[in-house]
């Protein structure tokens, strides 16, 4: 079992430096919630740094816990999976009714 995870599973997740910058993680999801920034806006911001910003970091090991927690629920959940795996293929065939579109305007 756990060789077929193998792949699924990172490296481990640094808590510390979430709770380090906690502080500056709830600040930023409440302006971003309250419209006072764009989460667009703080993603080159914080990719605009030249070397690796502190709440850059944390937010990279929350998102891995969320990942996680997602992969856990993927795993458990059947009904998780067909939801998701419909909406995906609601996708695919929406691009392909667009490329099939554009492809007979230009011809």
């Amino acid at each position: 079992m756990l060789s077929t995870l193998a792949p699924l599973i990172g490296g481990t997740i640094n808590t510390k430096t979430i709770t380090a910058h906690w502080d500056e993680i709830l600040r930023l999801a409440a302006s971003i919630k309250t419209g006072t920034v764009t989460a667009s806006l703080m993603m080159r911001k914080l990719g605009a740094y030249p070397r690796q910003n502190g709440l850059a970091t944390a937010l990279r090991e929350l998102g891995k816990l969320e990942r996680t927690l997602f992969l856990l629920d993927w795993i458990q959940d059947p009904d998780l999976r067909r939801t998701v795996t419909a909406g995906l293929n609601k996708g695919e065939a929406r691009n392909a009714l667009a490329r099939a579109v554009f492809f007979n305007r230009l011809g």
